[in-house]
């Protein structure tokens, strides 16, 4: 039995009739498809794989519960039982609890902003009460799209946050500075089943001494990824100054393999000038088990007078260009499939060894103010059999 089978039959599908449909295919007519709205989101930057696979927008059509939703008192053998399997999440948790009732809204959404001005609330949160919310959402998948891995991503969700998909507690987030990419391919459900992000927030949480807010107050996403992929913000590359103006890079990439089938990952990294020329390369191969993670590394050099240095007090001198494939093993059975995408990622080469403040002072003004960005190609190949 495939294991997303298995952990998404611990809960009756047709419990889930009772949320709202909203749909990623032509399962119910007049029903929005998710990643359709009316106004276009700019995807999130300084991402791994900004462009990898197909993202589909999800900030339409949440439903929203100022407060919170006490889970149910479990007193029983049976309940108790229940609640330790898998996909058995009680009260707002779970997919068949209804919340109809609730307020629907699109985010970001700041609940916090809504509250009344009170005199005795905290003055760096602009006297308004903090507190705590449910966020709930529901979407289908098509069947054309079972093969591949499904990804949530949460941009940002303040302060505190406990996400359940399909019933199933997936993450939890410590701060709402960070954003949450989390791997739904286990419980995803498909054809006319219902899947349903249920998230509490609890605000109370504060990370610093201004005004911060509360919810989901950035974009959400659905990205859908061939089975073999870089991970999402699965890649880093941190150039390091070497003697006689040699630099290292290391490149390291998650890869993840979320077939039934281990498959072998070839992994190019080029570097390129602002001309588009060649300046440094590198290759490395990594085997990666079925359902598996794995992870390649590999290093190149090259000098910054041929990628260009930051050098103050100009620094948009150079605009480095790297490039990155990786080739799956062969699948039996299955036609060729390309798969191509672009990343971005900020990078470059600048060294903080400056004798003149002022010179330096300005190069990191000129760095704040512009958006350094290195595009990544990442091409995914299936080979037929």
């Amino acid at each position: 039995m495939r294991r997303r089978e298995f952990l998404a039959g611990s809960v009756c599908a047709s419990s889930l009739l009772s949320a709202p449909a909203l749909v990623s295919g032509a399962a119910a007519a007049g029903t929005r498809r998710v990643g359709t709205s009316a106004k276009p989101r700019p995807r999130p930057q300084g991402s791994a794989t900004d462009a990898g696979g197909q993202w589909l927008d999800l900030d339409d059509g949440w439903r929203f519960h100022a407060g919170d939703v006490p889970f149910p008192r479990l007193l029983g053998q049976d309940e108790t039982y229940a609640n330790g399997k898998a996909g058995r999440a009680w009260g707002a948790a779970a997919p068949e609890f209804d919340d109809t009732g609730w307020r629907q809204l699109q985010v970001p959404h700041d609940f916090v902003l809504e509250q009344p001005v009170r005199a005795d609330a905290n003055v760096a949160q602009g006297y308004r009460p903090r507190g705590i919310a449910w966020y709930r959402r529901t979407f289908r998948l098509e069947e054309a799209v079972r093969d591949q891995a499904v990804e949530l991503r949460l941009d940002g969700v303040a302060s505190h946050a406990t996400v359940w998909v399909n019933g199933m507690l997936m993450a939890r987030s410590w701060s709402g500075y960070n954003g949450l990419v989390i791997d739904i391919t286990p419980v995803a459900r498909y054809g006319n089943a219902l899947n349903c992000i249920a998230i509490r927030v609890d605000a109370e949480a504060m990370d610093g001494w201004w005004y911060e807010g509360g919810g989901i107050y950035r974009h959400t996403w659905l990205v859908l990824r061939a089975p073999l992929h870089i991970a999402g913000d699965g890649l880093a590359a941190v150039p390091r100054e070497g003697p006689d103006d040699v630099w290292q890079v290391p490149v390291q990439l998650d890869l993840v393999n979320s077939g039934e089938q281990p498959a072998d990952a070839w992994v190019e990294v080029v570097l390129r000038d602002t001309h588009g020329a060649v300046v440094a390369h590198g290759e490395t191969q990594r085997r990666v088990a079925a359902f598996g993670t794995a992870q390649a590394a590999l290093s190149i050099q090259c000098r910054s007078r041929s990628a260009g240095a930051w050098t103050p007090p100009c620094c948009i001198a150079c605009k480095p260009k790297c490039a990155a494939r990786m080739a799956a093993a062969t699948v039996p059975h299955a036609r060729s499939v390309f798969v191509a995408c672009a990343s971005t990622l900020i990078t470059g080469f600048f060294s903080t060894d400056v004798r003149s403040r002022s010179r330096a002072s300005a190069c990191i003004r000129t760095m704040l103010a512009s958006a350094w960005r290195c595009p990544m190609r990442c091409m995914c190949f299936v080979c037929s059999g």
